[in-house]
Order: structure tokens, then C-alpha cells, then sequence
């Protein structure tokens, strides 16, 4: 039998919700709903329409928001940040020359300004007009954050026996792909400029293929996950600093995708033979999922047990 083959529904953090269930599954801070369903302009109309559910007045509706990121939003006292950053102390950046600017580059290198060149950037790499088992594809400048449906993983080269963190020699030819329509090989080349383990998915996803006779079923698949599905790679769990950077990058991602549902599945993307674990900061994931994340490991593990 072949290596598990991964039908990632979306690649790394896009997960999908439609605005009839939208305030049933929605998992959101309170005081950003204005804020989120005002910047929406589906979710604006839903709202008005469903006063019934919606949890944002249509009073709080007609102030014009946005967080930053969106078309059109630039800074200003309108985006969520203007009066929510605060800075105390003037500092001696590069092209700062007072504390307006000094916010605003705040602003765009680590609030909601920064999630703006990844959103703009995405373009299509695979597309099919197969909606239902062809494969899609989009990624963002460098490969950071992508979102895909119908593609496959195999398994069948990683070694768990002897693995250590921060592989990037997992994945290689024939060992990733889809069944697309259209296949832009020279832009996926293009945006694999910077190839680093936590940078982005540019080693994992190089190699990626078109296949004609590649179906999502049981026949090629021996690992399906048929739910909205993020997959990330991690940082040190045993370091509150190093960790907390892997739930933030998850909680923009899930900017940049629109949605907050729980029902998800999230796949830890941890190479050492130990996995990865998260004894100390585990119940934070509860805030993004509502099953228990899954191992890269532990798929690596049932090919071997499967093998012999």
C-alpha cells in the first residue's frame, strides 16, 4: 500500500463558512464583531437580514469600519487600530519622524496593516473546472499562506525512525499534487524564492503536479479529511515566545480567509520523531478547533506499521 494520501480540503488556514450558518459557528471576540461583520459586505447584508440572530445592531452597522486589511481601508480613525494602538515612547526607527508615524508603521509591520501584502498578493496556481474533484490551488507572494482543495500528500519518503525538527526534505517528486485544469508551473517556481521551514511552504510544495488519472477516493487516498482542515507548521511549544507566534500567524490567517469556524481539523506539520505535543500551552488550540489536532507523524507511523 502506498503512503497516506492527504486530501487537505484547504492548505494551512482557509476554512470555509457559509452566511446562513455563519452566527451559529462563529467563535469571535465581541467587541471586533462590529468591526468584522461591518467590513464584510456579505455579512453586512446577512446581518440586516437576519436582525433575528445576528449579533450586531443595524445602528452599529451604519458606522463605516474596517480593520485595515480590507480594499479601500487605509489608516485612519475609522480601522480598529487607530484608537486601540497605543505608543508611549518615541523610538528611532528608519523614515519615523514622529509618533503618528511611528503608529502607523506599528501598524502595518504587526497589527492588521501587515495581513494586507499577503491578501493582495494571492493568485491561483491550480484550477480546474471540476468544482467537485478537480483540484484548486492559491498562494500568496513566497509561498507563506495558501489555500487549496482536492490536493494529496504521500508520506512515503518520511522516515520517522530517524526524523528531527525542521525537516525540508520530506515531500519529493510525485509526492504532492492534484488533478488541474490549469497549471501555472512558472508562477509556483517564481514564489518558491524563499525556502525556509517556518518562512513558508516553498520545499513542501515545489514539486507539485498535475495528474489526470488523480481522483479523491478511497482507490487513491488512504487518509481523507473531508472537513475544512488547517495546515501549519509550528515553533517550539516549550517556549511561550517562540509558541504564541504560531497561534497569532493562525488567528491572521483566519483574517485573511474570511472565517472563524471551529469545525475544523488542524494538522501540526512537526518532522521530529517525537512529534510535536503541547504540554504546557495545549488548551489554547481549543480557541480555533473543537477536535484534537493530528501529527504528521502519527501518518507517518501508520505507513510503517502498514509496510510491515
Amino acid at each position: 500500500m502506498r503512503g497516506p494520501l492527504l486530501n487537505v480540503v484547504f492548505l494551512i488556514a482557509a476554512i470555509s463558512c457559509t452566511a446562513t450558518t455563519f452566527w451559529d459557528d462563529l467563535n469571535f471576540e465581541p467587541s471586533l464583531l462590529p468591526w468584522h461583520v461591518g467590513s464584510s459586505k456579505e455579512l453586512r447584508e446577512s446581518c440586516i437580514n437576519d436582525q433575528g440572530r445576528c449579533p450586531v445592531s443595524t445602528a452599529e452597522l451604519e458606522v463605516k469600519r474596517c480593520f485595515g486589511f480590507e480594499p479601500n481601508c487605509a489608516f485612519r480613525p475609522d480601522i480598529f487600530s487607530f484608537n486601540h494602538s497605543k505608543c508611549h515612547t518615541k523610538v528611532q526607527w528608519p523614515g519615523v519622524q514622529n509618533m503618528a508615524q511611528q503608529k502607523e508603521m506599528f501598524w502595518m509591520q504587526a497589527d492588521f496593516g501587515s495581513l494586507s501584502p499577503r491578501l493582495n498578493s494571492m493568485r491561483v496556481i491550480c484550477s480546474s473546472d471540476d468544482e467537485k474533484g478537480g483540484s484548486y490551488l492559491e498562494c500568496s507572494d513566497h509561498l507563506r499562506i495558501c489555500k487549496a482543495q482536492n490536493i494529496y500528500f504521500d508520506f512515503k519518503s518520511f522516515d520517522k525512525k530517524r526524523s528531527q525538527r525542521y525537516r525540508n526534505d520530506i515531500i519529493h517528486e510525485g509526492e504532492v499534487g492534484g488533478k488541474c485544469k490549469h497549471l501555472d508551473k512558472e508562477l509556483l517556481l517564481a514564489r518558491t524564492d524563499e525556502k525556509s521551514y517556518l518562512q513558508s511552504w516553498g520545499y513542501e510544495l515545489e514539486h507539485f503536479a498535475s495528474y489526470e488519472d488523480f481522483e479523491v477516493n478511497s482507490k487513491h487516498c488512504d487518509v481523507i479529511f473531508d472537513r475544512p482542515t488547517i495546515v501549519m507548521k509550528l515553533d517550539a511549544s516549550v517556549n511561550m515566545y517562540h509558541h504564541f507566534c504560531d497561534f497569532v500567524n493562525l488567528y491572521a490567517s483566519q483574517f485573511i480567509n474570511g472565517s472563524f469556524s471551529q469545525d475544523v481539523d488542524i494538522f501540526w506539520w512537526d518532522t521530529h520523531h517525537s512529534g510535536f505535543g503541547d504540554a504546557y500551552f495545549g488548551n489554547a488550540w481549543k480557541a480555533f478547533t473543537n477536535r484534537i489536532p493530528v501529527e504528521l507523524v502519527d501518518y507517518a507511523e501508520r505507513f510503517d506499521s502498514e509496510e510491515n
